[in-house]
């Protein structure tokens, strides 16, 4: 564990945030439901596990941990509730890393709720330290420490507010997907194509239930493909523009596991479904079906240059049985046949 004596100290930058006034103490509440109030995706201030948000269509579950959709709950509010805002101020991510050589520094102008009515804010400055315990490359996270004295403390009971509503998923953290190395992951695959809702909101069916799914990207359109195992979620993004592509729009693949509900859309760490495109002849309206499948590839750049490995594939097609997408061959060589 890192501890401050391996970590870069900036000795005035923390007596100065250490000589801060002092802030109030939150004052003891009851637990309940926190929503984010924020223009930002999630809370960084406070470091929630996950937020409820609402909309015209209701109540919204949001995970902090990168997660790509919000999942759909309860179409009222409940009667009593907390509001969570903040406004992020922190400096440039860059500014920090090089001029106060420091991991992270937010500055969060903080606020809570009672339904519709503020009770409490302050300021909160958080700073990570860079932790050197010993050569590394790359960047790592040390100790941190939050300013004034007091924010700590009001931060871990902000967060401790936030309780479950009704239906919330029991084992929201299982695996989703077995890893590429797996013999289970061949033969994948699906044509069922999910009801739409808006742009970016289905309708997932499974084995006696249903779940309604928004997928939070910007894309022009979305789409998605089901199998009897997983969904594909396919984001078509033309302002996302992938140079290995000669400047043709990328298409962005999240998978959701099919289990039981409450599962969650992620990308698949894969070169292969990070830099998939439709090919320019067709549009997400002609995909019908998806297949994924194992193959050997070579890489092409990067450390591990020339070495070989098995990776996903995904494959689609229109009604006719053609493919419609092609994966960039920049960073990837494809190796021989698919495994069997």
């Amino acid at each position: 564990m890192p501890t401050s004596a391996c970590d870069y100290i900036d000795e005035k930058f923390e007596k100065e945030l250490q000589g801060l006034p002092p802030v109030a103490a939150l004052p003891p509440l009851e637990k309940r439901p926190v929503f984010w109030l924020g223009k930002g995706r999630f809370a960084k201030g406070v470091k929630f596990d996950h937020l409820y948000v609402k909309n015209e269509t209701g109540v919204w579950l949001r995970y902090k941990d990168e997660r790509k959709e919000d999942l759909f709950l309860q179409k009222d509010m409940p009667g009593r509730y907390y509001g969570y805002d903040e406004i992020d101020r922190s400096p440039d991510e860059m500014w920090v890393r090089r001029e106060l050589k420091y991991y992270e520094y937010g500055i969060y102008d903080i606020s809570l709720f009672e339904n519709e009515a503020k009770i409490f804010s302050q300021t909160a400055y958080i700073a990570t330290r860079q932790f050197i315990g010993f050569f590394n490359l790359h960047s790592m996270r040390g100790t941190s420490f939050a300013a004034p004295q007091g924010t700590e403390e009001n931060l871990n009971a902000i967060r401790g507010l936030q309780i479950p509503l009704d239906g919330f998923p029991k084992n929201p953290n299982e695996p989703w997907l077995v890893r590429p190395d797996k013999l289970e992951a061949r033969g994948y695959g699906g044509d069922k194509i999910a009801k739409k809702l808006a742009r970016n909101t289905f309708e997932i069916k499974g084995e006696g239930w249903r779940q309604t799914v928004r997928v939070n990207s910007l894309a022009k359109d979305t789409k998605v493909v089901c199998g009897d195992k997983i969904c594909l979620a396919l984001a078509f993004d033309e302002s996302k523009v992938n140079s290995c592509n000669n400047g043709a729009a990328s298409t962005t693949i999240y998978t959701l596991n099919l289990k039981q509900k409450f599962r969650d859309f992620y990308m698949l760490p894969s070169k292969n479904f990070k830099y998939a495109k439709i090919i320019d002849k067709f549009t997400l309206d002609d995909v019908k079906s998806f297949e994924i499948i194992l193959s050997k590839f070579r890489d092409l750049g990067g450390l591990d240059k020339g070495s070989e490995y098995i990776d996903y594939e995904v494959i689609l097609r229109n009604g006719e049985g053609e493919q419609v997408n092609e994966i960039c061959r920049n960073q990837t060589q494809k190796v021989g046949n698919r495994t069997q």
